[in-house]
């Protein structure tokens, strides 16, 4: 392969957003901001920048940067659960991101019969936002644990679809819920022993919420290391 040399700026980008992103870098659907439905994100990074353009889902960037150095850098198989007031999944299998045919690869929130519970709905019923049931929660208020514990159900439901299907070595959880470590972490444990035949090891992910960015990262970098250029 001929090699080239690109010109001093940015050799590649990479977006990261909610909703479900295909091969090429469109968003086909997005609840969050709805008018990004149909748009050709990757594409308009690329004009952005004046560069080759990519976007993927935010778990699925978050997946990818746990794998490269994260929590998840020496297996092959996991599961990576985005918590906060929103909840995603991205999944790699033999060291792959496998984000399926549309892109679709585990929306889990889409299946009723998984019963997962809208974290923004359990905390509102609540009254309080995460941080406060969090600190009340490690201070032994007993309500904050109880929902604390609601919060890691709904979080092991959701996974453990996706641990029941392809069997991984690891779950890693990240995104703002995260902040709550083994808070969070134990009781999700404890929840998703109980939904699976053989439980996975569940750790925290090592970015938290720079995740999203720092796989974005990679994403772009493995562009530029196919095009094998002379640096």
């Amino acid at each position: 392969m001929r090699r080239r040399r690109l010109a001093r700026g940015v050799w590649a980008a990479t977006a990261g957003t909610s909703g479900v992103v295909d091969r090429s870098g469109r968003v086909s659907v997005s609840h969050l901001i709805p008018g990004w439905t149909g748009l050709d994100l990757g594409g308009q990074v690329g004009r952005w920048f004046d560069c080759p353009g990519f976007a993927a889902n935010d778990a699925n960037l978050a997946a990818l940067a746990e794998h490269w150095r994260g929590s998840a850098r020496h297996v092959d198989d996991m599961v990576y659960v985005l918590s906060g007031y929103r909840a995603g999944h991205g999944l790699m299998l033999d060291g792959r991101l496998r984000a399926g045919r549309t892109g679709s690869a585990g929306e889990l929130g889409r299946l009723p019969l998984v019963g997962w519970e809208d974290m923004s709905v359990v905390l509102a019923r609540d009254g309080r936002d995460a941080e406060e049931v969090f600190e009340a929660a490690r201070a032994g208020e007993e309500r904050a644990l109880a929902v604390v514990d609601r919060l890691a159900y709904g979080l092991a439901r959701g996974a453990s679809a996706l641990v029941l299907v392809v069997d991984p070595e690891l779950v890693v959880v990240g995104g703002g819920f995260s902040r709550a470590g083994e808070l969070l972490l134990g009781p999700m444990r404890t929840h998703l022993a109980g939904m699976c035949l053989n439980p996975p090891e569940v750790a925290l992910s090592t970015f938290g919420e720079e995740s999203i960015a720092l796989g974005g990262v990679r994403m772009a970098l493995d562009h530029v290391e196919r095009e094998r250029l002379d640096l």
